[in-house]
């Protein structure tokens, strides 16, 4: 345990039992700029990332590889840095899958297609894949559950959670505009695409398992005859992909999420079938901004940068997107600690901006944004292990 030293007059226990033991040791530490964390770990990340840049940026120079994995490996890496072809292709890469996600005008052409769909992983209103039993490690076994969703929790979906809820998909909103603005897409589709991914969402959010669910493991583990969960999938021909991709039926299914594929007649069927059309399409486009041109690449973290360098005030002009959203987003992120619900919208908004800054803005305007919008301790301390969004960290 670290003395408090001189701190311990300043504060006391039972107001902060962090500060009162860790404070003289957060003043003499300090987290680099260009990192969200450090500890044993992250430092050994670090230093295996700077030996991997510096490898491969001297077998590209030199063309000299030891074999033909390295080889090709480089071929990727020197594409992956060739700035100026990914800005002339711009967003091209992604137009091939958004042009299956069109093609696909009805159910029945959904199932023709749903193989090839799983294979190139577009989104699903399910996902499949396979895994060692549980139960018997020796076999391997097929295992189905929901799709994620927009915001990191679906507890955030629940209706007392609306204000928060509703902030942050303002604000993601906002981001896929930007980035639809790419495409051919009229403005009238624009908005309609997003408003009907917006309204899939929210079934989604409704049914697929929170974070505290995901945490009883063993929960998960559901076995289900093949015939029993191609019934609940109807109108997915789930028999016919069992055998497109596996060449066989097996005789069980492992159901992660029962309460979701219960309801899953209700999720995709034919008066749902253009809501999760466009909410593939935009979940496709969004999630593949990272690969795509510098433009489209800010596109995707546009929003969440904003926070992080901005007042409220600032905000609302810097991101043009009105004031009334962005004291809607300050107010979901800095809401009071009177409540479990409260403080569980506190880590949800958080955990989103923080998700989009990391990797992408430094240490200090990391902490930046947490201080201002969320008034949180943000704790310059080295040998930290996590980010704790309940407002502390842990020390090694």
């Amino acid at each position: 345990m670290i003395d408090g030293g001189k701190n311990m007059e300043k504060i006391r226990i039972q107001d902060d039992l962090f500060h009162h033991v860790n404070q003289e040791k957060i003043d003499e530490l300090v987290i680099p700029d260009d990192m969200p964390q450090i500890g044993g770990f992250n430092t050994l990340h670090t230093e295996v990332e700077k030996l991997m840049i510096d490898e491969f940026n001297q077998m590209s120079e030199s063309k000299d590889y030891p074999d033909v994995y390295l080889e090709r490996a480089c071929l990727l890496y020197s594409e992956i840095k060739n700035i100026k072809k990914r800005e002339k292709y711009g967003i091209k890469p992604v137009l091939k899958n958004l042009s299956v996600i069109n093609k696909l005008t009805s159910i029945r052409s959904f199932n023709n297609k749903l193989a090839d769909l799983v294979i190139n992983r577009m989104p699903l209103p399910f996902s499949i894949g396979v895994d060692v039993d549980m139960k018997d490690t020796n076999k391997h076994c097929v295992i189905i559950q929901g799709p994620s969703v927009i915001l990191p929790d679906a507890y955030y979906y629940k209706p007392e959670m609306a204000q928060q809820k509703d902030a942050i998909l303002g604000v993601w909103a906002h981001m896929a505009k930007m980035i639809l603005a790419e495409t051919k897409l009229s403005e009238e589709d624009q908005a309609k695409y997003i408003q009907d991914t917006l309204a899939f969402d929210s079934i989604l959010g409704n049914l697929v398992k929170t974070s505290e669910e995901w945490s009883e493991y063993v929960n998960m583990y559901n076995p289900m005859k093949t015939s029993k969960v191609h019934s609940m999938l109807k109108p997915v021909n789930f028999k016919r992909l069992l055998n497109n991709l596996f060449g066989f039926e097996p005789e069980k299914i492992i159901v992660a999420e029962p309460r979701y594929f219960k309801a899953f007649k209700e999720v995709f069927n034919e008066n749902t079938f253009e809501l999760y059309k466009h909410w593939a399409y935009v979940k496709e486009i969004v999630s593949s901004t990272s690969l795509l041109s510098e433009k489209l690449r800010d596109a995707g973290f546009a929003d969440m940068m904003r926070l992080a360098t901005a007042t409220a005030k600032e905000l609302a002009v810097k991101a043009e997107i009105g004031e009334g959203v962005a004291e809607k987003v300050i107010e979901a992120a800095g809401q009071g600690r009177t409540d479990a619900a409260a403080h569980i919208g506190q880590r949800v908004a958080v955990f989103v901006i923080f998700k989009f800054l990391v990797g992408h803005c430094t240490r200090t305007t990391i902490g930046v944004i947490f201080h201002r919008i969320c008034n949180w301790q943000i704790f310059r301390c080295q040998g930290i292990r996590n980010w704790d969004f309940c407002g502390g960290c842990s020390i090694v």
